[in-house]
């Protein structure tokens, strides 16, 4: 099962903040035993998330993406999503009652109330907010703590889906005193020709004593 990440965020690309999500989303998506093929990060354009979430979809068995859900002029990640299936939007009720209960019935989050038509919005065990999902697609908001909350319950839930079972991987690493790579490449090379179902990684260490470059094996 291969995953793609979208994160969405002028903030991000311009450095203003951090993007602590794609690196937490790698760790975790590699420990339920499935793989992080892409991220990708774009602006907060409609048409150029549509444009991702569109081609994301297509290539990848499941789709995550990261921000641009609030109540704000520049939150357009749910039209976009829509755009991308074709389809409109619609109020969710479930939703609007939690808001309404939430927030007192802010008129200015009715904007979080909204849905793509084809969209699907999830409880799941451990979040006071639903998930919502539109075909492989699932969008998560930007803010860390809750990003990670929302991909913990994804992650089970996949797991108990017979059509996205995870692999069992093993992880070996193997700590080397010279940083010369050239020493040992060709012997990866052929190690990697022969075992197609293996990832073999070479990495220098700088600026550690003890140990100049680590190699990884990993393979179910």
């Amino acid at each position: 099962v291969r995953v793609g990440l979208l994160i969405i965020g002028d903030e991000v690309l311009s450095g203003k903040i951090e993007d602590k999500n794609s690196p937490h989303a790698a760790w975790r998506i590699r420990k339920a035993g499935y793989e992080l093929g892409e991220v990708a990060v774009v602006q907060d354009d409609e048409d150029q998330v549509a444009s991702h979430v569109r081609r994301l979809s297509r290539a990848y068995d499941v789709v995550i993406t990261s921000g641009g859900v609030g109540p704000t002029h520049d939150d357009v990640t749910i039209t976009a999503v829509a755009k991308a299936f074709g389809c409109g939007l619609r109020k969710d009720e479930t939703l609007a009652a939690i808001l309404k209960k939430k927030s007192a019935g802010k008129k200015s989050l009715e904007k979080m109330t909204m849905v793509p038509e084809s969209g699907r919005v999830l409880s799941m065990p451990g979040l006071d907010y639903p998930v919502l999902a539109c075909h492989n697609v699932y969008v998560l908001p930007g803010v860390p703590q809750y990003f990670k909350q929302k991909l913990d319950a994804i992650l089970a839930s996949m797991e108990s889906r017979p059509s996205l079972k995870a692999r069992r991987l093993s992880h070996k690493k193997l700590l080397l005193s010279s940083s010369d790579e050239s020493l040992y490449a060709k012997k990866l090379e052929e190690i990697d020709r022969k075992n197609s179902g293996v990832k073999i990684g070479s990495y220098p260490q700088v600026p550690r004593a003890d140990c100049k470059a680590v190699i990884t094996v990993e393979g179910e």
